[in-house]
Order: structure tokens, then C-alpha cells, then sequence
């Protein structure tokens, strides 16, 4: 209610200010602390990106934990993701379900873990627990690929998230498909069966009906050097720590190798702080000024 309040007082002000003759955007723009937003998918949604990089976003709202810069993708698949989590074998924060290392180390090449917070990951992804991850690595596995040829998201996951322990399979059907990092080419389609052992979201099933990937025999193209019809594994964390993405790129495990992977997250549903530049007639002021008033003295009765 009180994050509502003061988006209202902020899109009163922005409208007197378009009346005066200044053009002001409406906050939520996740350009600093005091103008942070819920998510990647938000600021998307309300023409706020300037393409990849920083953002600052308050996913539980005023009152709840501070702002926080995080690391945005707005561009790969319909953009809006939200960088979660990175890890790798013995990364050392499995089980963890607080944030762990900070931003700044967040693309780098192994070095520190970083993490959002389990609450911060589930408040950015929305009561409907419906939500799609994109997972790229930094680096790749020499030995079945000759460079860092894909990404995979899962599409329409439903659940609860948490790094703490496995997650369970999703209430609904989901979509895994597989991307060339070359040509945005989809290289593979089908569904994994979730549910598998270790921390985060795993699986080594591929669910009846759907094509095997074989880390690249069941791909249009294969993208690895090797393949193998035992190959279709998609690991956050192994029990061991280990992460997989065995899909159409060969086997990519990050133990005994220079490589680490990164999970993005977005919300399936429509995340809005209903913003944007407003523009409203001199007939409007009266009932505007009405609002911003109420919604002012509701604020401080609130915060009394």
C-alpha cells in the first residue's frame, strides 16, 4: 500500500510538472536508489532500459530491504532478466539461502560466488511463483566444445524458488529450448522432467515425447564436438556442487574446469509500476491535486 501511495504522489508531481512546461519522468526507473524498481521485467515493461548493465531494484517494496544494483539482461529472448545467481563446482554458497558477494563480481570469471537472496529472487518473480530462467555460463568446457555456443532457458516454471535445497518438479508443463549464442538461432526444443537431487532446479530426464538434445546429437545443429545419447542434464547444483548444462553444446561442467554458470530470472507475470512520462490537460489539475493530497495524508497516517 505504501509503495502504491508514493508512486501515486510521484505520477501527481510528474503531471503538474507536464503542465508547468517540464518534463518529468515517473520514478521506478532503476537508475538509483530512490527511483529503484521491482524488477529487469518492470523497467522493461515501462520503457525505462538503456539496454544491459546495472539497475537498482527493490523487489519486497518500501519498508522491506534496501534497494540493490543487480545486473539486467534486456535484450536476450524479449529481455527482462534479472541476474540471480552464479556458481560452479565448490563455489561455496550452495545451500545459502541469503545473498552472497557482490554485483561488481557478478559476470567476472569464477573468482567470488554471488547470489541474490532466496526472498529477493521469489519478491522479483511475484505471488503467481510462475516464472522462466535463462542460464548462460562465463567461460566453457574445452574438452566438448570449442567455445561458449549457447544458452537455455526454461519457460513457465512453477514453484517455489530456493537455493537451500532441490526444488521440486513445476506444477505445470514447462519449455526448455536451447539458443545459439552465435546466430540467436533456436538449435533444440523440449522438456526436461525437474526434480532431481542437489540445490536449485535440476534434471536429467528428458519427459516422453520430447526429443533427447544428447549434448548436441538431438540438436539442429549440435554446436559441441562430442555428443552422447547420456547426455541431457540441466544442473544448478549437483549434490557435489556441480553445475551441468548438457544440452547442445556438449558436456559443460564447471568441475575441473575455467567456467562458471549464471541463472537469470523473469516473472511471468505483467510487472508494472504504470510508468513513463505523463501528460495530462489543465482541466485534470483539480482532480489530480485531489489524489496527490489524499493519497499525502494517508502516507503520513501510515508512517505516523
Amino acid at each position: 500500500m505504501q509503495r502504491f501511495l508514493l508512486r501515486l504522489l510521484t505520477t501527481f508531481i510528474a503531471s503538474l510538472c507536464t503542465i508547468s512546461g517540464y518534463a518529468m519522468p515517473v520514478a521506478f526507473d532503476g537508475q538509483t536508489p530512490g527511483t529503484a524498481g521491482l524488477s529487469a521485467l518492470q523497467i522493461l515493461n515501462d520503457g525505462h532500459s538503456i539496454g544491459d548493465g546495472l539497475y537498482w531494484i527493490d523487489p519486497d517494496g518500501a519498508g522491506g530491504e534496501a534497494p540493490f544494483q543487480v545486473y539486467a539482461d534486456m535484450t536476450t529472448q524479449g529481455g527482462g532478466w534479472t541476474l540471480g545467481l552464479k556458481t560452479w563446482y565448490q563455489a561455496g554458497h550452495h545451500g545459502n539461502a541469503g545473498a552472497v558477494g557482490s554485483v561488481i563480481d557478478a559476470l567476472a570469471l569464477k573468482g567470488n560466488a554471488y547470489k541474490l537472496a532466496d526472498s529477493s529472487i521469489n519478491a522479483l518473480i511475484g505471488p503467481s511463483n510462475s516464472f522462466d530462467i535463462l542460464a548462460t555460463q562465463t567461460g566453457f568446457n574445452p574438452f566438448y566444445s570449442t567455445g561458449n555456443n549457447e544458452y537455455v532457458i526454461v519457460n513457465d516454471y512453477v514453484g517455489q524458488w530456493t537455493w537451500q535445497t532441490a526444488m521440486s518438479a513445476s506444477l505445470t508443463p514447462t519449455v526448455m529450448e536451447s539458443f545459439s549464442t552465435l546466430t540467436g538461432a533456436q538449435l533444440w526444443q523440449g522438456e526436461f522432467l525437474f526434480g532431481a537431487g542437489g540445490y536449485g532446479l535440476n534434471s536429467h530426464t528428458v519427459a516422453a515425447g520430447s526429443i533427447n538434445p544428447g549434448g548436441g546429437s538431438g540438436c539442429t545443429p549440435g554446436v559441441g564436438t562430442h555428443s552422447s545419447s547420456s547426455w541431457h542434464h540441466f544442473y544448478m547444483g549437483a549434490s557435489n556442487s556441480d553445475s551441468y548444462m548438457y544440452v547442445c553444446n556438449g558436456a559443460q561442467h564447471s568441475s575441473s574446469v575455467n567456467m562458471n554458470h549464471l541463472y537469470w530470472f523473469r516473472s511471468n507475470e505483467f510487472q508494472t509500476a504504470g510508468g513513463g512520462p505523463v501528460s495530462v490537460s489543465a482541466s485534470s489539475t483539480v482532480g489530480l491535486l485531489g489524489i496527490g493530497l489524499l493519497g499525502l495524508g494517508l502516507l503520513r497516517r501510515r508512517t505516523a
